[in-house]
């Protein structure tokens, strides 16, 4: 038992271990160093369909909020080639429509488009996102701002259908002036003047009167919108719903670096014993 612990090879397993472990410190732990913080560089792409001011107002606040790089693209096409090609890890898509819905109340539509054939760390992040995007939607679309845009839609909708009224106002308004003073049909630029001035005169009247309802309009449409969208995930490449087709890259490497573990000690015992057979040079470089 003494001459084993005198021997030089019971300390150089020691050592060998030591160092096998200091290795695989050295070169894993530095892989996971950017992990928290490199989420930040995911790029989510913004695709608006609807082109409202609403649906402007929507991306700008996303680009403006979440903590990702957000690009635009012109089309689907555009954006999912870049999700496939992974330049972008989640596309979010504000629908068609997505404006008047929200003037009628009912809930406007996000639909996510993901790709599942990326690692589980950036799926997690990206079901998170999904999650965060729409909090922040739903959050937005009850703002001052989106009140006023609605108050503005409101306001077009009821001025186009007083519009008729309106020009039977002017109409006898510009009769009156006339039947006052008849020589003005004789003078155009005086006319065309006292036109103009009878159409801001209603117009500044029917905005007076209409406010009201406007303003009563919108913070009706306004108060139904919160926590109401509805939401739509289209999984590209989509995994089952276990997790052994992620793993398996994982339990792979494992399964190799014990088996070359193992093969590498068989080989050592192959080679203590051919050495005396083939000689020492020959048995080192058949293992």
């Amino acid at each position: 038992m003494k001459k084993w612990f005198k021997h030089p090879l019971a300390y150089v397993t020691i050592i060998l271990a030591m160092v096998c472990g200091l290795i695989f410190v050295l070169a894993a732990v530095p892989g996971f160093n950017k992990l928290p913080s490199g989420t930040q560089n995911l790029r989510v792409v913004v695709l608006d369909q609807d082109q409202s001011s609403v649906s402007k107002n929507i991306a700008t606040h996303l680009e403006n909020k979440l903590p990702f790089k957000m690009v635009t693209a012109t089309s689907f096409a555009n954006a999912k080639r870049q999700l496939n090609t992974r330049q972008a890890a989640l596309i979010i898509q504000i629908d068609k429509g997505f404006y008047q819905r929200v003037t009628r109340g009912q809930a406007p539509k996000l639909t996510y488009t993901v790709n599942q054939s990326n690692g589980l760390l950036q799926n997690m992040v990206t079901k998170n996102v999904t999650t965060q995007v729409t909090t922040q939607v739903a959050s937005q679309l009850t703002t001052v701002k989106v009140t006023q845009m609605l108050a503005q839609s409101a306001g077009k909708a009821l001025m186009q259908k007083q519009q008729a009224v309106a020009k039977q106002q002017v109409k006898q308004q510009l009769q009156a002036a006339l039947a006052k003073s008849p020589q003005l049909a004789q003078q155009p630029a005086q006319l065309k003047k006292l036109q103009q001035q009878a159409i801001a005169r209603v117009k500044r009247q029917q905005q007076q009167r209409l406010m009201p309802q406007v303003k009563k309009q919108a913070a009706a449409t306004a108060a139904t919108l919160t926590g109401q969208v509805a939401t739509t995930t289209t999984k590209l490449h989509a995994l089952p719903t276990n997790y052994q087709y992620q793993f398996a890259p994982m339990f792979l490497n494992l399964g190799a670096y014990l088996g070359i573990m193992l093969m590498s000690l068989v080989l050592t015992l192959m080679f203590m014993s051919a050495r005396h057979v083939i000689g020492k040079w020959s048995a080192l470089l058949a293992a």
